[in-house]
């Protein structure tokens, strides 16, 4: 009996103990679950997680000077047709010179050009007007402003015009010579051949040849050559006045025999007038050729060249 007792107070003060010990034991630590990927990264301060990442530069915008601009100072008719250009206020811009021709009436130095827009768009035709400085007299080897205007529309219109002066160089257009050196006189030269064979065709016993009264009959022709030539060329101040620019003179000089055995010197000169170089160099003139004759040749000269001098260039050829 005294020693269940013994035993049972052992238990108990076992107990006691065990229970003294559990109280003063700190709370244990709540139970947490591992973080996963996503759960650190959040866990992570904002800005920080801006910072993580280096940031990167806007491309840097190309300079202004770079940037396309319309060209103002081209005024040279594009081959190739363009698109309209818009300015600051929004009008639309028309090229007016694209498609123009370019044609002229007369011959140098007194063109005048002529515009023809039907090669133009629709737009130019019917709101541009073309006109040239200067737009008369003209010669090759002159450069002419080309202008262009809207006609009938306000300058606060919808449209503008993106060029309007052109300078165009007249070239390749036919003139009067004035000078014929290095040129091809060989058809001229055969018309003049033929016009003085016609105006002396004569017979025996005429007392005229070639309309110029000789001193007996006629009887024959001993030789015929070409004695002189002249050129005559307008003078500058008298452009405005005369018809005729220029003058090609070439006298012939005929020996003829006469019934009564003597013999005469006839002249006859032949005249052609506006001798024009064509574009591709041949020449030509206007009218008829015309002709004068006498048995002097001094007074055939000073009827035909002396006397012009006071409004023509004379050159002895």
């Amino acid at each position: 009996m005294k020693k269940t007792k013994i035993v049972c107070l052992s238990l108990l003060l076992s107990l006691v103990l065990t229970a003294a010990a559990c109280g003063n034991q700190p709370d244990p630590a709540p139970k947490t679950e591992p973080k996963t990927a996503s759960a650190a990264a959040s866990s992570v301060p904002e800005s920080k997680q801006e910072s993580s990442a280096p940031e990167s530069k806007a491309e840097p915008s190309a300079p202004e000077s770079s940037k396309e601009s319309p060209k103002t100072s081209t005024i040279v008719v594009p081959a190739v047709s363009e698109p309209s250009e818009e300015s600051a206020s929004g009008k639309r811009g028309i090229r007016p010179f694209e498609g123009l021709k370019i044609s002229f009436l007369g011959t140098a130095p007194y063109l005048t050009p002529v515009f023809d827009a039907r090669n133009c768009t629709a737009e130019v035709q019917e709101r541009v007007v073309f006109s040239a400085d200067p737009a008369d007299h003209l010669r090759n080897g002159d450069t002419i402003r080309i202008m262009a205007s809207l006609s009938g529309y306000s300058e606060d219109g919808d449209t503008f015009l993106v060029d309007d002066t052109w300078e165009y160089l007249v070239t390749d257009q036919k003139e009067y010579v004035t000078s014929l050196s290095g040129k091809d006189l060989s058809a001229m030269h055969k018309d003049m051949e033929d016009k003085a064979a016609a105006e002396t065709a004569a017979s025996k016993g005429d007392g005229t040849f070639g309309s110029a009264m000789i001193e007996d009959y006629f009887d024959s022709v001993q030789s015929k050559t070409v004695k002189e030539s002249y050129l005559l060329v307008l003078k500058k101040r008298f452009e405005e006045e005369e018809s005729v620019y220029n003058r090609y003179i070439r006298i012939f000089d005929y020996l003829i025999k006469e019934e009564s055995g003597i013999t005469e010197h006839v002249y006859l000169a032949i005249s052609s007038e506006n001798v024009t170089q064509e574009p591709d160099g041949s020449l030509t003139y206007e009218g008829t050729l015309e002709y004068d004759s006498s048995t002097s040749l001094d007074d055939l000269v000073a009827e035909n060249v002396t006397s012009m001098r006071e409004y023509y260039d004379v050159e002895k050829l």
